[in-house]
Order: structure tokens, then C-alpha cells, then sequence
């Protein structure tokens, strides 16, 4: 998506990712970012219209946009939403293989840092 007609946006594409509330009872969200596949990094949105922390009532929408120039969107595993009592919200992006893979690495990887955290403090 191209938006026009904002300097901070000029030329650039962006990816939109829209949060709904499809249930009765009103919810805040309070962060929205995604999960990525081993070993790349997660990250948060921060540009959110309008901006977080939100409540969104029934049927409401909430939207974050991110600057797509040099991201790789097949590193995603999922978009990911929190809110302000400590539920999260997921849409799954990537494979079932590939998110088992990337759970297993991560898993090792922290395996891996723990024993060696360990081993420094004896």
C-alpha cells in the first residue's frame, strides 16, 4: 500500500496490519508486533492508528503500519497482539513444518544459553 498525502510516508510502501475485535466485550490492546522463524528477531509496531494503548469495543478496528522496504515477510511465523490483561492474539503466518523447526531451534538455542550462563556463575 502507498499512502499519500503524509511526508513520513512519501514513496514508500507499507504493510497495514488491522486488528479487530470480533467480540462483544471491549478489549485494549496494548502492543502488536510479530513473531519471526529462527534465528531472525522479533519486532513491535509502534506507528498504530489510533495509537496504543486502545480499547476497541465491539466490531472496532485498530491498524499499524510498517514501513516494508528491507523486510523479508517469509521470516514470519506469526502477527501477534497483546492486550492489557496479558491475552494474546495470534494469525498464524508461516508453514506448520516451518513453525515447528523454528520453535525446536529456539528451544535448543536457549537450552544452549542457559547451560552456558550457568557454567559462568560457578
Amino acid at each position: 500500500m502507498q499512502i499519500f498525502g503524509d511526508p513520513r510516508y512519501y514513496d514508500k510502501i507499507l504493510t497495514v496490519v488491522n486488528v479487530i475485535n470480533r467480540g462483544r466485550r471491549p478489549v485494549t490492546i496494548t502492543t502488536i508486533g510479530a513473531y519471526r522463524v529462527h534465528p531472525h528477531d522479533n519486532f513491535v509496531l509502534t506507528d498504530c492508528n489510533p495509537a496504543l494503548p486502545h480499547e476497541l469495543t465491539e466490531g472496532k478496528r485498530l491498524s499499524a503500519i510498517l514501513p516494508s522496504a528491507d523486510m523479508d515477510f517469509s521470516t514470519i511465523d506469526f502477527w501477534h497482539a497483546s492486550d492489557a490483561v496479558g491475552n494474546s492474539y495470534k494469525c498464524r503466518v508461516a508453514s506448520r513444518y516451518a513453525h515447528y523447526l523454528s520453535v525446536r531451534n529456539w528451544r535448543r538455542e536457549w537450552r544452549r544459553n542457559r547451560k552456558t550462563k550457568a557454567k559462568g556463575t560457578k
